[in-house]
């Protein structure tokens, strides 16, 4: 049987067929693999305009104002291929304003100031082929790309106008590289610094001076694409220092810009003061640099000078008959002392017993503060005089030898007497019970020469006895949750008659109304000494009275104390079994010394209980 087959023309039909198929198939093809490459491109270009919005989004939210992105130095987290190299500026209202993106294959340039946005990658602005000609420089004016078709070598000054030229027979041409460029039209400006010119890099071969002249003969030594190195010379400024009410010289200090260098060490001081940091502000009390801190770039300016106040802490408070403010300065461990005020010595009268009034006790504990909190200082009073029509401040008990006022530190203001104001106290010291007297006739004897001194935990009582009794007449000292008791009453007394008033209570010293109260009259005999809680008035025998109690002292955190509640009331006052303020505001490091001890004095010495007005020290310790 008989094979057939193809003929020779016919096969010659089939692979002209064929070829004519390639010949119009295979441009197709390679279309499709272009179209496909170049939206791949454009997708990357639509990609990093997202990443760079997204990032300069996250960045201001920051507080931190980035407005170029490129694929050097300040890049963008792309997923994708890394041979792509961009540069992306953008507006302060975060618009793209200037896009480079190129590969092997593409790129796209474009530049629109009311922002350029990823929709219009493709359509608006075109991917074009790559013109092998382009040049790409980064956010700091580095050359990042340069096409392989660029026909002369380039020179690249980054941050100047022009930040570019061809070098072409030792001169410099702008980009059309028929224009000569002799001179920038502006150079580089860098703050805090002199331009000193741009320089071959690694070499002292000035090309480009200070203002901008090209220097010909070092240009000349140039034969190939180069970024040139700018030079620039650091400002120097001058710190001076104001001592703002204090006395003393503190060295002004000389600073470079961009440089950590320490301020001068604080050498002013100020009595009754203590320094806590500088200031640029005269009247400022807030912080703006502390002593002896690294400080960078305070002024931009050459040769400036700047001027920083010292700022100061009130660390003594006396008695003024008012709160004082302590706003804290910075944050840290603040030491408090506190002193009692002692009780009044009347003699004008009839005969004060040396040494009969009750002295003021001692508190002081260390104490964690936030920059910024407020503590309210309340110093007791005082007084030798008759006070028979007087209220003594801060709760010494008023009368003819009035009570002295506690020393105290609250975190509520109001007047001294004000409920609320009185529990938020955290420190109280103490103040001792007013003096006894008594006329020739009514001489008092005193049992181991104890007086009403502000105490501890607990007031102290007074013992004084009338005609070498042991009747007790004087004031009972108070404890941590209840006032002293008045002393003791007979029919002879001028006060026979027991009266709520007469017992201390919260913040207040006891005292009497006279029987035949008058304007000028109206307290009778010895008034209980301020405090946590204040003494008991000491009773008016005949014509001689007797001395009052002491007040108790409190601190927060101290052993033994009894906080109050928060939620006590001035005719509902409960105690928590813990030494700890409601607010807690604790103290360490604590200690609490009686008007009958041996204490600090206000000024460094010591002192046996405290004499005098009430006195507060209020000390930063780190």
């Amino acid at each position: 049987m008989k094979k057939k087959g193809f003929t020779l023309i016919e096969l010659l039909a089939v692979i002209a067929i064929l070829a004519i198929l390639v010949i119009i198939a295979v441009p197709n093809v390679l279309k499709l693999f272009k179209d496909a490459k170049e939206n791949t491109f454009t997708s990357e270009v639509q990609n990093i305009i997202r990443e760079a919005e997204s990032k300069y989004v996250s960045l201001s939210l920051g507080s931190k104002n980035v407005t170029c992105f490129d694929s050097n130095k300040n890049k963008l987290a792309l997923d994708g291929r890394s041979d792509i190299v961009y540069l992306i500026r953008l507006s302060n209202k975060g618009k793209i304003t200037e896009l480079k993106v190129v590969d092997n294959t593409f790129e796209l340039i474009a530049t629109n100031e009311n922002g350029i946005k990823k929709e219009d990658i493709g359509k608006t602005y075109k991917v074009n082929q790559n013109s092998q000609s382009t040049i790409i420089f980064d956010c700091d004016g580095n050359l990042i790309f340069q096409g392989s078709e660029t026909k002369y070598p380039i020179v690249a000054f980054e941050g100047s106008t022009p930040n570019y030229g061809y070098l072409n027979d030792g001169k410099l041409y702008k980009e059309d590289e028929t224009t000569q460029i002799t001179k920038l039209d502006k150079v580089v400006e860098k703050e805090g610094y002199d331009f000193l010119g741009y320089y071959i890099p690694n070499t002292e071969d000035k090309v480009i001076d200070e203002v901008g002249n090209i220097v010909e003969e070092n240009l000349s030594k140039l034969n190939s694409t180069t970024v040139l190195e700018s030079k620039y010379e650091a400002h120097t400024y001058t710190v001076e220092y104001n001592a703002n009410e204090g006395t003393g010289q503190t060295t002004s200090s000389t600073h470079t810009y961009d440089k950590e260098e320490k301020l001068t060490a604080n050498n002013f001081t100020r009595d009754g003061y203590q320094f806590v940091g500088w200031s640029l502000d005269k009247a400022s009390k807030v912080i703006t640099y502390e002593n002896n801190e690294i400080v960078k770039n305070l002024t931009s300016d050459k040769n400036g000078r700047i001027t920083l106040y010292a700022i100061w802490s009130k660390v003594n408070y006396t008695f003024t008959g008012n709160y004082e403010t302590f706003v804290v300065p910075k944050t840290g461990v603040y030491k408090i002392e506190l002193w009692g005020a002692s009780g009044g010595d009347f003699s004008g009268r009839y005969i004060t017993f040396a040494d009969s009034y009750g002295r003021g006790a001692y508190t002081k504990g260390n104490i964690e503060l936030n920059k910024g909190e407020k503590l309210y200082v309340y110093v007791g009073e005082n007084f030798n005089d008759y006070g028979g029509a007087k209220i003594i401040y801060n709760g010494g008990g008023p009368g003819e030898s009035a009570g002295g006022g506690a020393t105290d530190v609250r975190l509520t203001s109001g007047e001294w007497d004000n409920f609320e104001s009185l529990k938020s106290r955290i420190m109280v010291a103490a103040g001792g019970g007013g003096a006894a007297n008594g006329d020739s006739k009514n001489i008092f004897v005193n049992e181991n020469n104890q007086r009403g001194d502000g105490g501890g935990l607990n007031g102290l009582d007074s013992k004084w006895y009338y005609n070498n009794s042991t009747f007790d007449y004087s004031g009972y000292g108070a404890t941590q949750t209840s006032g002293g008791e008045p002393g003791n009453l007979f029919s002879g007394t001028i006060d026979p008659q027991k009266t709520p008033e007469m017992t201390g209570s919260f913040g207040k010293g006891g005292y009497a109304i006279h029987a035949h109260p008058t304007e000028s009259y109206k307290y009778t005999s010895s008034g209980g000494g301020g405090g946590y809680y204040g003494g008991g008035h000491g009773n008016h025998p005949k014509n001689s009275w007797t001395g009052g109690g002491g007040g108790s002292s409190f601190i927060s955190g101290h052993a033994g104390c009894k906080a109050i509640t928060a939620t006590s009331t001035e005719n509902n006052i409960k105690h928590l079994d813990s030494p700890n303020h409601y607010s807690g505001k604790v103290f360490t490091e604590t200690q609490m010394i009686a008007g009958n001890e041996s204490m600090p004095k206000p000024d460094g010495k010591t002192e046996v209980g405290h004499t005098g007005n009430g006195y507060a020290k209020i000390t930063l310790l780190n």
